[in-house]
């Protein structure tokens, strides 16, 4: 009777691994999701800053060109908008970074969960077929 049982049971114990693998990754992918929208976000954001300090050096170097100011490279408040446009771009390029990162962690995660569950699945596939 026990002989019998082995082979379902062990294809009940393969289907449940089967499902927690891929029920773990949906938590996974929907982790991964809510984290990218978050850094969306904050790159709609960044971009936004990125646009206002554009318009802000745009507009600073035509009230100097209107005044008759044709080099930029020693005033002040000209070098000041540029420094703010290149933190901006900076701001904007380290949430791209960081949305890459979430995208590897995720699939690190997922690697690590189908490569874990496989190892049960075959383990769980051994043990049934030696009962049997």
């Amino acid at each position: 009777m026990n002989v019998l049982l082995a082979k379902p049971l062990g294809m009940i114990k393969k289907l449940f691994y089967f499902a927690m693998e891929y029920f773990l990754i949906v938590i996974q992918w929907k982790l991964k999701f809510l984290k990218v929208q978050l850094k969306k976000w904050k790159r709609c954001r960044a971009q936004k800053d990125l646009d206002k300090a554009y318009s802000q050096l745009g507009a600073e170097t035509f009230a100097l060109y209107k005044g008759g100011q044709t080099d930029l490279q020693g005033m002040p408040l000209a070098e000041q908008k540029i420094k703010l446009v290149e933190e901006a771009e900076n701001g904007l390029f380290v949430v791209d970074e960081e949305v890459g990162a979430i995208n590897s962690d995720y699939q690190g995660k997922k690697e690590a969960i189908r490569s874990k569950y496989e190892m049960k699945r075959a383990t769980a596939g051994e043990s049934g077929s030696e009962e049997g």
